[in-house]
């Protein structure tokens, strides 16, 4: 779980990271659109600025949306850190099925640990997919499409305990919710 840890925690550096280059990118492009528009253009300039903007501030969105969503939401920064999602307690949440009576404790948490790391990394890839909000793609996609399916997968990813009993409930199928 420490080297999980370690990885989630890389992970919001990450993008801490690409939110800094973006939103200076941004902002360069104003300085320089004056010169040369045709490369600069506004939307340029204007979706870098924003997704720099949003991936410093990825923690505070993902809480927001977590907690739009029904999910307790302390207000705290640290919402990307897998430490804030107490794994212990969601692997003791698990249903005994089946499917995971097999299991030991630590196999539960590291299955818990890396599903919430791939969630991180697709929020997060959702947010600077951000930067091509109404621009079509060469395969007829849509940006805006694409990134808003990244976040809800990944708050999906981070929260599979929540909406597992949420897909049981709806379909009937008792053994993958615990409650």
């Amino acid at each position: 779980m420490d080297d999980l840890q370690s990885l989630s925690s890389l992970v919001v550096a990450v993008g801490y990271m690409l939110g800094t280059f973006c939103a200076l990118i941004g902002l360069w492009g104003f300085k320089k659109r004056p010169e040369n528009p045709q490369q600069y253009t506004i939307g340029y300039c204007v979706g870098n600025f924003f997704t720099g903007c949003a991936l410093l501030a990825s923690s505070f969105i993902y809480s927001a949306m977590s907690g739009t969503l029904g999910i307790a939401w302390d207000g705290s920064r640290n919402g990307l850190s897998l430490s804030s999602h107490d794994a212990e307690s969601a692997a003791a949440n698990m249903p005994n099925n089946f499917l995971t009576k097999s299991l030991t404790d630590d196999t539960k948490k590291l299955i818990i640990g890396f599903v919430f790391l791939v969630g991180a990394v697709a929020f997060i890839r959702g947010i600077y997919l951000c930067k091509d909000f109404g621009e079509r793609r060469n395969n007829g996609g849509s940006g805006t499409a694409m990134a808003l399916f990244h976040m809800i997968g990944g708050i999906i990813c981070m929260n599979i305990l929540l909406f597992s009993c949420i897909f049981a409930k709806t379909f009937n199928i008792p053994h993958i919710c615990s409650t």
